[in-house]
């Protein structure tokens, strides 16, 4: 394991971190709105954090004299990913129950507060306006524990892209 794969993934974590926390402190209000400041510094982590992954392989391939096999290049890049996704993950738990837990009730207060308004403006019984209400509750709470799977298959997919772009062979004979 490259030494540097785990500290870009740490450095992409702590972009992430800050991100999270600027949002939660300055923006709480903004949170869950896609044309938000706390979307757009999502965004720019994102970018970020693909740039991380694919500075891993480029430097890796850059290190061994310029060249790098697929699974060399997707090795360095998916340990930024990896590493950056599990941190980012254990701080976003971290900042949801127990820093910023009163700011991360209050937005889904105003989610399901927002769905409501619009299933009584489309007119719908109290019965499915209560089930939206419980199924909503229920999704919110296990969403977190998918979100980890999520970046990690998301970050192995892009680091497919970047292995793909970035491998080069070894002639042969050398």
């Amino acid at each position: 394991m490259n030494n540097r794969s785990v500290q870009y993934g740490l450095i992409a974590a702590f972009i992430g971190i800050i991100v999270s926390v600027i949002s939660y402190l300055f923006f709480p209000d903004q949170l869950g709105n896609p044309k938000s400041i706390p979307s757009v510094l999502n965004i720019l982590f994102f970018i970020a954090w693909i740039y991380f992954m694919a500075k891993a392989a480029i430097d890796f391939k850059a290190d061994n004299g310029g060249y790098a096999t697929f699974k060399e290049a997707l090795k360095e890049s998916f340990i930024v990913g990896a590493v950056s996704s599990v941190v980012m993950f254990l701080a976003s738990m971290l900042m949801q129950y127990v820093l910023f837990s009163d700011v991360y009730k209050r937005v889904q207060e105003n989610a399901i507060t927002k769905m409501v308004t619009k299933l009584e403006e489309q007119g719908q019984s109290e019965e499915v306006i209560e089930q939206s209400i419980q199924f909503a509750e229920k999704s919110q709470s296990m969403g977190v524990w998918f979100t980890l799977p999520f970046f990690l298959i998301l970050a192995f997919i892009i680091c497919l892209v970047i292995a793909a772009i970035v491998k080069k062979k070894r002639p042969d004979g050398i």
